[in-house]
């Protein structure tokens, strides 16, 4: 977290971002530096002054901002992320995202109660990683979820 607070307030552009991008900005630098984003196989334009609508993403035939400029996918799958996942950053997006794919990464740690704060999911795949522990109850307020693979 601290090391995207810092990216973020030493980011020469802040004053033209909206809130949005701000705050999707901020999580998707959460992301890239709890998931050990230098070593990702692909961080194109990760950090970048560059939309963060055009940072890399493994979903290659759609936008993952909707017309709105509003992030609403997260594909990274099979990109060499390891560490643990900021679910409670995640969760800032919970009226927003709706794909959330990190497939075949190296991924640890447990699926936190936070998981269910993330409502507007509709596409959720955590398959081949390294979580250990038990599904949150919480999961259960997924309720658009219609793709689910852990």
């Amino acid at each position: 977290q601290s090391l995207a607070l810092d990216w973020l307030a030493d980011n020469q552009s802040l004053a033209t971002y909206s809130q949005d991008q701000i705050l999707q900005r901020f999580v998707l630098a959460t992301l890239y530096y709890s998931t050990n984003g230098q070593s990702w196989l692909r961080n194109d334009a990760w950090l970048s002054d560059t939309s963060e609508c055009d940072w890399y993403s493994s979903e290659a035939e759609a936008d993952v901002c909707n017309s709105d400029g509003l992030l609403d996918e997260i594909d990274l799958d099979s990109n060499n992320l390891s560490g643990i996942l900021p679910w409670g950053e995640l969760a800032i997006l919970k009226s927003q995202l709706v794909v959330l794919d990190v497939f075949g990464n190296q991924l640890s740690g447990s699926l936190s109660s936070s998981i269910g704060e993330l409502t507007s999911l509709i596409a959720l795949d955590l398959e081949r990683n390294g979580f250990i522990g038990s599904i949150p109850r919480e999961i259960e307020q997924l309720t658009n979820l219609r793709h689910l693979l852990l």
